[in-house]
């Protein structure tokens, strides 16, 4: 193995079939134990191919990886030697270095596995935002991007092509010898040490410029402090009723924003890095693959404008009954044959919106307006229930609170209520009846909808009417 040429290989099963032939006769306790010199001696000098291509390499840690070679008939494995100076060793050292690996311990040698693992773990605790081109100076930028593109594929060189060839490669220089050592190992290792920590400063470059960036929404300048103190004191002059998140059911930005804000046991920093930006879907800042400070503040600023506008506290409408009418609760009314139920505009409204469809008036193409109230009858006449959703509304277009009241018409209470599912089929729902006329009431319009839809005729449909009265 010590005269092996550079770039030639031993093939292992030749030296196993020459070790057990004449004259050496060596048994499979001697093979073992050479096996396993060879390894321990050369160290990471020793490179390990599953064969003669040289594609893929083995490792041979453990005899029972060992014994496994040595039962394999016609083992395929090949040996190859690669020499590692010392000036090559110091560059593995600075390069160690750079990414905090492991002190080595008195006497212990610097790996070149250990070292490759070491830069593979400090490459994939970089922040992914840290690792965007743009956060840098223009001046860092072209150099940033190279990195990454190298650094992307480094899980597919081996520890000698990532420290010799991929870092210089970087650099633009040609893969490192014994020739050239001293004279590139100082502009290598000067130039990866200086990148390594830039990019470590990556994601508190991104803090700052974000912390700059949103002062400014706020009518502030400056960093994390005076970032802070501009949103706390914005936060802290709002009404209760601003502050109050539930209220922001059609603006989902604001509502996530107040939510964030409100939540004491989380740091400011936290929020502003983590929290926020996550809830209003542009995912924790440390995992941007690109710069969104723009849309960030964009999202920021229509939620504070929502915010600001909620300061106007709009009277709810009030639901009332007219004759026949039962009010079980604030959100359920019940009214008899010739009963209605009226909405009515609160003072400091100018009119009321409503819907009894279940859709939100503020955004319903079914939504229905009236400046002096309205008295809800003929609705009735037809329906065994609506829902009605309410909101005043000011001269100013400021929507009051959603009120919303079911009524149930308690003369069709328990009659079939047809729904149309889409253009040609209906669905009905019932209340499952209590008595023996509330069942009539059921199969009575179920019949009448039968009717109404030539299922079947008038002589049909009088003969089953006539067997329900007799129940």
């Amino acid at each position: 193995m010590e005269t092996l040429e550079p770039g030639k290989t031993l093939p292992v099963g030749s030296f196993i079939r020459e070790a057990k032939g004449a004259p050496w006769g060596a048994g499979e306790t001697s093979l073992l134990l050479a096996l396993a010199h060879v390894v321990a001696a050369f160290e990471e000098r020793l490179r390990i191919y599953k064969d003669t291509t040289k594609i893929v390499e083995e490792t041979l840690e453990g005899y029972d990886k060992l014994e496994k070679v040595l039962s394999d008939p016609a083992p395929k494995l090949v040996f190859e030697v690669r020499e590692i100076s010392s000036r090559q060793e110091k560059l593995v050292g600075k390069i160690a270095s750079a990414v905090h690996a492991r002190k080595l311990l008195y006497g212990e040698k610097r790996r070149l596995t250990s070292t490759c693992d070491a830069l593979k773990l400090w490459w994939q605790g970089l922040p992914a935002v840290a690792k965007v081109k743009t956060v840098y100076d223009a001046s860092d930028q072209d150099r940033i991007e190279t990195i990454r593109k190298y650094f992307a594929k480094l899980n597919e060189y081996d520890r000698y092509q990532a420290l010799f060839e991929m870092i210089p490669g970087i650099y633009g220089e040609d893969p490192v010898t014994e020739a050239d050592m001293d004279e590139k190992i100082g502009k290598i290792v000067s130039a990866f040490e200086g990148d390594a920590k830039l990019l470590e400063t990556g994601e508190g470059r991104v803090r700052n410029q974000m912390a700059g960036a949103v002062a400014e929404v706020f009518g502030a300048k400056g960093d994390m402090v005076q970032c802070e103190k501009a949103i706390q004191d914005w936060f802290e002059q709002l009404s209760p009723n601003q502050r109050d998140a539930t209220r922001y059911d059609m603006e989902p930005d604001a509502q996530s924003f107040i939510a964030k804000l409100a939540e004491s046991s989380i740091t400011f920093e936290k929020k502003l890095m983590e929290t926020i930006p996550d809830a209003l879907g542009l995912d924790s800042v440390k995992d941007w693959g690109a710069l969104r400070i723009n849309d960030y503040v964009s999202k920021l600023t229509q939620a504070k404008k929502e915010v600001e506008a909620a300061a106007v506290v709009v009277p709810v409408p009030q639901i009332r009954g007219k004759e026949k009418f039962q009010k079980i609760n604030e959100s359920k009314w019940e009214v008899d044959e010739g009963g209605s139920i009226g909405i009515a505009v609160a003072d400091g409204a100018c009119r009321v919106v409503y819907t009894i469809d279940g859709t939100d008036p503020r955004n319903s193409i079914t939504c229905e307006k009236s400046a002096e109230g309205v008295i809800l009858e003929d609705v009735f006449s037809d329906k065994s229930a609506i829902q009605i959703n309410a909101r005043g509304l000011d001269a100013s277009g400021n929507y009051s609170d959603l009120v919303t009241c079911s009524v149930v018409n308690k003369k069709k209470e328990y009659e079939v209520n047809v729904e149309s599912d889409d253009l040609f089929t209906q669905k009905g729902t019932f209340k499952i009846p209590g008595s023996i006329e509330a069942l009539k009431s059921v199969l009575g319009s179920t019949v009448t909808q039968a009717l109404k839809d030539k299922v079947i005729t008038d002589t049909q449909a009088q003969k089953l009417k006539n067997a329900f009265d007799e129940l």
